[in-house]
């Protein structure tokens, strides 16, 4: 059988190693930023969301240290080019954005060079191909692919610079061999 670790034991095992990206979080905001911060790991944790900057700010006025907070931006539907504008228009620049989208197009091509121009990063999610761009596009194609860069290189070219995948290994590999990774 396996055991689930604690979020203690999971921040241990990760401490000044990985960026540490805890999902669904928010409604444990206060007990998982106590623990980082006991850990000394506030700045090694990643919350993401889609909220507005307001609230994410009143959020975070709460607590003298605070996670690291990454928007959650859907390029194709009214709220997430909302929430996009509403960081462009007043400046706000978080250490990247994720950006999600069904179909390409204009929408994703002004996202990513916006996001580019404003000095932030850009985050992909690859596991499923309804938040990246279409069937396809995603790890599962990336294993039946002959060359993992048919789909992972897409990514690269549009400047990603980090990548949330189910197949870290198949991507580490990929990245190694184009000297993206060390």
């Amino acid at each position: 059988s396996i055991k689930v670790p604690t979020l203690r034991q999971a921040f241990e095992c990760c401490k000044d190693r990985i960026l540490i990206n805890v999902d669904h979080a928010s409604s444990y905001y206060k007990e998982i930023v106590e623990l980082a911060e006991e850990m000394g790991m506030t700045g090694q944790v990643l919350m993401k969301g889609s909220s507005s900057l307001d609230k994410v700010n009143e959020d975070m006025a709460q607590h003298e240290n605070n996670l690291l907070y990454m928007p959650i931006i859907n390029a194709n539907r009214t709220k997430g080019k909302a929430l996009f504008a509403e960081y462009v228009q007043r400046g706000v620049v978080p250490m990247a954005f994720e950006v999600c989208w069904k179909k390409p197009g204009e929408e994703i091509e002004y996202c990513v060079e916006t996001i580019h121009k404003m000095g932030s990063k850009l985050w992909i999610n690859t596991f499923w191909p309804s938040v990246c761009g279409g069937f396809g596009n995603d790890d599962d194609a990336a294993v039946a692919a002959d060359d993992p860069a048919d789909v992972y290189g897409q990514y690269i070219d549009m400047g990603a610079s980090m990548i949330q995948t189910d197949r870290p290994a198949l991507l580490l590999e990929y990245l190694r061999s184009i000297g993206r990774h060390k």
